[in-house]
């Protein structure tokens, strides 16, 4: 079923352009972080677009999510002259500058996943992170009975897509009078930061009622410290379904994972990469997203199509 949404999302997206196969045709992906499931599974979609047009792909990304990082790797992209690049930003307004020396060099530029700031006029596919914030909000307002004190843990300001969820999530929180969101904590890729906002929060707050991760290594580390803190009893809400989070819902260190399908994304992003190739016009493509996945549903084929891989099997 997925496939076949795919197909005609992308049929969709090249209808019209006349475009076939391309032919000595280069993109280039930029990735938010290496090593990471949900980039790894970007790529694999990407990989699958590119070889049934024929096209040569080149994928690189920073080790960490940091903008610092990304921009090198960005202008090092930029410098091999791709005709078009695919970029998932890890700072809306840091990316900016590099991008524009892309769109100034005449290459076609895809942002995917996260958006960029400004108006530079580049075509965005990605999911709706307010709604995926609500929908984190529900989950974990429906796990602590609609009432108690509840800790948000991210990654950074600055990333459209969590910064999304955040206002997402703060949103619906206020439609529950007994439930009390603390100020949200920023732990960049660190798990020692992850550890020291959850026990800080415990620390000042003993009856801490849940906690809600805003991204994959977020939840992991979240997983990692209520473990170690024998606190399978605070209930934990994240995004994304890396093969560390599904272990530590398997263990009742998380109880609801909201995946995306960045597979999609990194497919759809060549296939809108290769349409502005054609000349052709494109338009901003919001994608539907976030099932909640549980101890109780990860067993059946729909939770199961949703847990992120390495590999592009």
């Amino acid at each position: 079923m997925r496939r076949l949404l795919m197909a005609a999302m992308a049929a969709t997206i090249l209808a019209g352009s006349g475009y076939a196969h391309a032919e000595n045709k280069t993109i280039g992906l930029v990735v938010a972080r290496t090593g990471d499931p949900v980039f790894a599974m970007m790529e694999c979609g990407a990989r699958k677009a590119a070889k049934e047009d024929g096209i040569e792909l080149t994928v690189g990304g920073p080790a960490e999510w940091n903008a610092q990082q990304q921009i090198p790797v960005l202008r090092a992209m930029i410098a091999k002259k791709p005709q078009a690049i695919v970029i998932d930003p890890t700072d809306s307004v840091a990316l900016q500058e590099p991008l524009r020396e892309a769109l100034a060099a005449g290459i076609k530029v895809v942002t995917v996943d996260s958006e960029l700031g400004g108006k530079l006029g580049i075509p965005h596919i990605g999911t709706d992170g307010v709604e995926g914030g609500r929908e984190a909000a529900r989950q974990l307002a429906k796990l602590i009975g609609e009432k108690g004190t509840v800790l948000e843990v991210g990654v950074a300001p600055g990333i459209a897509i969590t910064d999304q969820r955040h206002q997402g999530f703060i949103e619906l929180m206020k439609t529950f009078p007994n439930i009390t969101v603390l100020d949200k904590q920023f732990a960049g890729d660190s798990p020692d930061k992850v550890a020291a906002a959850i026990k800080g929060a415990l620390a000042a707050h003993p009856d801490l009622a849940g906690i809600h991760a805003d991204a994959t290594l977020i939840g992991e580390f979240t997983g990692a410290t209520l473990r170690n803190l024998s606190r399978a009893d605070i209930p934990a809400v994240t995004f994304d379904a890396s093969p560390t989070e599904v272990d530590w819902l398997k263990q009742g260190y998380l109880d609801v994972l909201l995946p995306f399908n960045p597979y999609e994304l990194g497919y759809l992003g060549v296939k809108n990469a290769e349409k502005q190739l054609a000349g052709q016009s494109v338009e901003p493509l919001v994608l539907k997203g976030y099932t909640a996945v549980t101890r109780e549903n990860l067993d059946t084929p729909a939770s199961q199509a949703t847990v992120y891989k390495f590999d592009c099997k």
